[in-house]
């Protein structure tokens, strides 16, 4: 169980809703993106992660917001053992026009994590702090309204570690 997901995940809805109450920026996305994020501690093993993002944008700068499972990092030999993680990020993004439907992207920003020991399905220690998070990628328009995305992020000393993450996904414009 990760300490905080309600104050999350009301962080995250208030914040999707000034990305959609925007009057600077042009137009507005939300996605969805499945990877793998790896904690670099010796023993961990990679693990299945998602994002859940919104964003605001013209043609070369936006704003985006983000909730990211970092999904449940097991120690290698000990599956009893693990360690859970999230992320609500906050960053400003460019985009660079590379042709009519590529564009390379990358972003900076803040993010709130939290993190979870588990042993045999008990939690047995918590924390949360904040960090500087940053990433790069490749968009792809697909159609008016519709894009790929495959991104690198990168989430510095969450839990006195950094937690890289390479994501897949798709997005929606209106």
């Amino acid at each position: 169980m990760i300490l905080n997901k309600t104050k999350m995940k009301k962080t995250l809805v208030l914040s999707l809703l000034l990305v959609l109450n925007n009057g600077v920026l042009a137009d507005s996305y939300f996605g969805l993106s499945r990877g793998n994020s790896k904690f670099d501690f010796d023993g961990y093993d990679a693990a299945s992660s998602y994002k859940i993002y919104a964003g605001a944008r013209n043609k070369n700068m936006g704003l985006e917001w983000a909730y990211i499972n970092l999904g449940d990092f097991k120690v290698s030999g000990a599956p009893f053992i693990k360690v859970e993680g999230s992320v609500i990020e906050f960053s400003a993004i460019g985009f660079v026009p590379m042709s009519e439907k590529i564009e390379l992207f990358g972003k900076f920003g803040f993010s709130t994590w939290a993190v979870t020991g588990v042993i045999l399905g008990t939690d047995i220690t918590s924390e949360t702090g904040t960090t500087v998070s940053y990433g790069a990628g490749l968009q792809m328009n697909l159609v008016d309204n519709f894009a790929l995305r495959a991104e690198y992020q990168n989430f510095n000393d969450v839990s006195s570690a950094t937690v890289t993450s390479i994501l897949f996904g798709i997005i929606y414009s209106y």
